[in-house]
């Protein structure tokens, strides 16, 4: 049974982590150093004070004879009584010295005897050694005295400039969320209380760096205090970035309010029960023929409650109420303040390893880039560890609220309709990792709490989840390991274990998005190909995508040359000189991708505000703009948008007629071929229809909907046989198409063979729940075996469903059939 909020799962791993670190700076025993003095140690403080300060001699030397000052040092380190804190200055001056020099083998060595004099300053006698320790003064002198690399220093903060900042970022969020909370109406104080957490989670890492630079490690470097600058840089503006896009989501015209009717009604009654306040409701349109079912929450700032009409239409009205209930609970447990947390918290986890690990002399660029990657590997198993407590936490909420059988229904719907698999390697590698568990996994859990007169009878591979289950927490386990495995690399200071660190960080990152980008690219791989503009093959997502995997590519390149120098004990010039110039190469790639992104959606703006009308149901304003600019050349994807707003505006003719020109030029999308079918299908035109499936066959031979449609032409036209063959090879180029399986029964139907016609439809319900052509076989079904009341209510899905996406290109047949039910009524 699942619990709510089982926040020990999320507290363990990270107290795992705080332990194996904690061990690791245990094992360096400080009973090694000289005892520090009771006073401040000789150092800088005193350099106007004394004769015997050794840096005196020393300041002179290190820029017109470094040989002369790399030898007095070596003399000053055989000193027994010298102070730590001058044996640690004396340290990073020689290694510095050697760099300058390129000898950067002894370089190397001189830098991990100073990893090891400040491994045993860690020890339990450092509470004296803030006054005369490697102090800002000391930087800032040393960097006086002709050091080249830049200094690594504490830089004092007051308290006013500490306000100032604060001041800044808690005005930049009160200005992005001002709009948002204007625009879903939501409180005064709920504007200015989010803004103000928002603006302590956003400057997070710099209260990180400075509560472990002043009391935790005493010091901070150049690497620690670059990384919190981005670090900084990087919450801000993912915060920033939350509240932007809840913004862009209330504003988008197409996203239609929702204010009459049941579902307010229902989301109200649910709220109340539930002890949340009712957030808006506003729909998602449908951009194609098919209604997706998704429902998901927005705006901190202002509660909004995001669904599609699948969840509407394809469910029941029990299973509705479930997966509202479901959102609902996001709201109670807090999921999105939760969410707002993992990142900042993340970056300011990044602050601190770089501040542990960061000292006088360390490679900078190497200790930022490991610290931020291990920031990235934490932010993504947070985000799946967090979401998949919070998931169950819903779960619990939801079937308290509307009941455990109609929740378990609805997410088993949910599920097929998402597209991931539910079965096979993939499933399991997916799941293991995703920020959501699995629908057996979830239906187990439901099942669990379920009292004994409520039970659970939706089917589910009760076998299977303790397997999942147990994958799941050895990815976590797998997770928490490279976390703890690639802070002992980087402890270690070779650049070839550092790398190998990063790498297995950033598959961390990469791997569990990947899988799930990997499905749903493979799903939606016909849809691109039809969507494209023949003849288009360059844009800016394209330059910028490209760009981006070169960058880390090249990057991986740089991080095995260094361990490569580092191991030969030479420097490659060469080589490091192409890296350098790959890496500048793919990072103008990146701006220039962006740069024509950018370019694009600011000449395409008439053409974006086409699609917002359509996707709004306003089909007359896209004609009347497209009227007053009849000099405009218009890009083929407006060109089809255009004809798409004919159609739905009751020009059908006019619409076949753009889209016959769009396909003879060959430049158009070849989707305009399948809406052009559709409406020679509205217009019973059978044999067109079988003309157009025809020539997208042949453009698209492996695409399964050629063959889909030419079935559905033959039907139409009588000839059985041929539709049933037609049917068979859309099924085997995609044997899990619903359409697909209601067509071979349609099909079987007009044949009289009702029991075959019964098994393809209840296949093709198990493939997409809620189908249209699924729905319109259940009626021919229903009008079949005189069943008119059992054939109404499937109309009036069809019906629905129609009017809800209107790009299905169906409106005439609905009336078609709803005369047929007519007469037999």
């Amino acid at each position: 049974m699942s619990r709510p909020l089982r926040l020990r799962w999320i507290l363990l791993p990270l107290a795992l982590i705080t332990a194996l670190a904690a061990a690791d700076l245990r094992a360096q025993p400080p009973a090694a150093a000289p005892p520090l003095p009771d006073g401040p140690p000789a150092g800088f403080e005193t350099l106007d004070k004394t004769e015997q300060d050794p840096w005196l001699e020393l300041f002179p030397l290190i820029s017109t004879e470094p040989e002369e000052a790399l030898d007095l040092i070596e003399l000053q380190l055989e000193n027994p009584d010298l102070p730590i804190a001058d044996r640690t200055r004396l340290l990073a001056t020689r290694a510095s010295i050697l760099d300058r020099l390129g000898r950067s083998d002894e370089a190397a060595e001189a830098r991990g005897e100073l990893r090891n004099q400040l491994r045993r300053r860690r020890g339990p006698d450092r509470r004296g050694m803030r006054p005369g320790g490697f102090s800002g003064e000391d930087a800032s002198l040393l960097s006086r005295f002709f050091l080249s690399s830049s200094p690594d220093q504490w830089v004092p903060t007051q308290p006013s400039s500490v306000l100032a900042t604060a001041g800044g970022v808690f005005l930049l969020m009160l200005a992005a969320s001002y709009r948002q909370s204007r625009v879903g109406r939501g409180s005064r104080g709920r504007w200015i209380g989010v803004s103000l957490v928002f603006t302590a989670l956003g400057l997070l890492p710099l209260w990180t760096l400075l509560v472990a630079g002043r009391f935790v490690f005493e010091r901070s470097g150049s690497a620690s205090m670059g990384l919190t600058f981005w670090a900084t840089g990087l919450s801000i503006f993912f915060l920033m970035a939350m509240n932007l896009r809840a913004l862009n989501q209330l504003k988008n015209r197409s996203f239609n309010e929702i204010t009459t009717g049941p579902i307010p009604e229902r989301v109200a009654e649910l709220s109340r029960q539930m002890g949340v306040h009712p957030p808006l409701v506003r729909m998602i349109p449908a951009d194609t023929g098919d209604l997706s079912a998704m429902a998901f929450m927005s705006s901190i700032a202002a509660p909004t409650l995001l669904t599609t009409g699948g969840i509407l239409h394809r469910l029941t009205p029990e299973e509705r109420d479930a997966i509202l209930a479901h959102e609902l609970g996001h709201i109670a447990n807090l999921s999105l303040w939760w969410f707002a947390g993992i990142v900042p918290v993340a970056a300011s986890a990044a602050v601190f390893v770089a501040a542990w690990l960061d000292f006088p002399g360390s490679p900078v660029t190497e200790l930022a880039g490991a610290a931020l990657f291990f920031g990235g590997a934490l932010a993504t198993g947070l985000k799946r560890v967090l979401s998949r407590v919070l998931e169950y936490d819903c779960d619990r909420r939801a079937a308290e609220a509307v009941g455990h059988q109609p929740l378990a229904s609805a997410l088993s719907k949910i599920h097929v309709l998402l597209g991931i698999p539910n079965k096979g390697l993939l499933s399991w590698m997916i799941y293991a990792t995703a920020t959501h568990p699995s629908r057996d996994e979830r239906i187990d859990a439901i099942a669990r709490q379920a009292p004994e007169f409520e039970p659970v009878t939706v089917p589910w591979e009760r076998g299977d989840v303790p397997r999942r289950r147990w994958a799941a927490r050895c990815m976590t386990l797998v997770w928490l390991t490279v976390l703890a495995a690639s802070l002992v690399l980087i402890r270690s200071g070779h650049p070839s274990e550092g790398a190998i660190a990063n790498l297995l960080m950033l598959a961390t990152v990469l791997i569990p998005p990947g899988l799930v980008w990997w499905v749903i690219y493979t799903n939606g791989r016909w849809m691109r190909r039809r969507m494209a503009v023949r003849g288009s093959w360059w844009s800016g997502g394209r330059v910028t995508v490209l760009s981006i995997v070169l960058m880390i590519a090249v990057l991986i390149a740089i991080g095995l040359d260094s361990a490569v120098r580092e191991s030969a004990g030479g420097r490659r010039e060469p080589m490091s000189i192409v890296l350098a110039l790959s890496f500048l190469a793919t990072f103008l790639g990146v701006l220039a991708g962006m740069f024509l992104s950018m370019l694009a959606r600011f000449t395409a703006r008439d053409e974006t505000r086409i699609v917002t009308l359509l996707l709004a149901g306003d089909y007359e304003a896209p004609l009347a703009l497209a009227e007053r600019k009849p000099r405009r050349k218009w890009s083929p994807t407006a060109r089809y948008n255009l004809a798409i707003c004919h159609a739905l505006n009751g020009d059908r003719e006019r619409g076949r007629e753009e889209f016959r020109k769009l396909t003879d030029e060959g430049r158009g999308p070849l989707a305009a071929l399948l809406v052009l079918a559709l409406l020679q299908l509205e217009d019973e035109l059978p044999r067109e229809v079988l003309a157009t499936a025809r020539e997208y066959e042949a453009a698209q031979p492996r695409d399964p909907v050629g063959p889909l449609m030419e079935g559905v032409a033959l039907l139409e036209l009588g000839e059985l046989d041929g539709a049933w063959e037609a049917a068979e090879r859309s099924a085997s180029l995609k044997p899990d198409e619903a359409q697909t399986m209601a067509l071979k029964g349609r099909i079987a139907m007009a044949r009289g063979d009702l029991e075959t016609a019964v098994r393809c439809l209840d296949a093709a319900e198990g493939m997409a729940p809620g189908d249209i052509s699924m729905e319109r076989g259940r009626f021919d079904l229903a009008m079949r075996e005189g069943n008119l009341e059992g054939a109404r209510v499937h109309l009036d899905r069809i019906r629905d469903q129609v009017m809800a996406a209107p790009l299905s290109f169906m409106q005439a047949r609905v009336k078609r059939l709803e005369r047929r039910w007519e007469e037999k009524a």
